[in-house]
This record gives structure tokens, C-alpha cells and sequence, in this order.
């Protein structure tokens, strides 16, 4: 079985519908991008981590 290619790993904890819906709507634009040059993505409350990058690893933060 292959793995996924680009993973968006959420790490909100219990959070309300509209709560979560808001992240997205604030953040849509900053996931994509990250997706597009990295591998997973977290996103939980307060930031947005890059967790597996292409080519090398990094580690990058955006508090939000």
C-alpha cells in the first residue's frame, strides 16, 4: 500500500464546527501553498508546522 502524498495533519483537539471552519478560512491559503512544496502539514489553534518537507527536512512555523 502506497502512502499519501501530501497529508494535512489536524491537531486542534476539541474544537467547535464553526471554530474549525474559521481556521480554515484563515489559513486555506497557507495550507495550500505549504502543500504544494511540503509533505504533512500540521495545523492545530494557535500555528501551522511543516513536518515532512521536499527535497530536505525542515521545520517551519506560523504561529497564527
Amino acid at each position: 500500500m502506497r502512502e499519501p502524498h501530501k497529508l494535512l495533519f489536524l491537531t486542534t483537539g476539541n474544537i467547535k464546527n464553526s471554530d474549525l471552519i474559521l481556521l480554515f478560512e484563515a489559513n486555506f491559503s497557507l495550507i495550500l501553498r505549504e502543500l504544494n512544496h511540503n509533505n504533512v502539514v500540521e495545523m492545530n489553534q494557535r500555528a501551522i508546522v511543516v513536518i515532512a518537507c521536499s527535497p530536505a527536512p525542515f521545520l517551519f512555523l506560523s504561529f497564527l
